[in-house]
């Protein structure tokens, strides 16, 4: 389950640029993290921090990616989940493009919450069905 992923800690993506102010997280609160998780640079190279680094994804575990539309991270996102496909890996990809990096936890108030989540348990219970055959 890879709900708004940040797969590429370079955090150098097109997202990055368009989303800086006026959301609940944005480049500059990424860049924060990043920086205290990763402080040197060239650590954020390494594919066990950014995943989108590996040479190869070929081999890993089936993955349910949601991205939404208005988040720093949708463009990582959307390469990690099309990697995925392109290497051979079982990969359910939603995207809601009106939605914001957060808003699974708003269900009260965000319908989308609500179905994204029964979609990734759906992909889920679909995964457990296949090893269980």
């Amino acid at each position: 389950m890879l709900l708004y992923p940040a797969t590429d800690l370079r955090a150098n993506t097109s997202s990055y640029r368009r989303f800086t102010e006026g959301y609940p997280l944005t480049a500059a609160t990424m860049h924060w993290f990043i920086d205290h998780y990763l402080p040197m640079l060239e650590q954020r190279h390494d594919w066990r921090a950014s995943p989108l680094c590996a040479p190869t994804l070929s081999g890993a575990a089936p993955a349910f990616v949601s991205t939404a539309g208005h988040d720093p991270l949708v463009d990582e996102g959307i390469a990690f989940a099309q990697r995925l496909d392109r290497e051979g890996v079982h990969v359910t990809h939603l995207h809601v493009a009106d939605q914001m990096h957060g808003y699974l936890t708003m269900g009260r108030f965000v319908p989308a919450a609500d179905l994204t989540l029964r979609q990734a348990t759906a992909a889920l219970r679909a995964h457990w069905s296949m090893e269980q055959a």
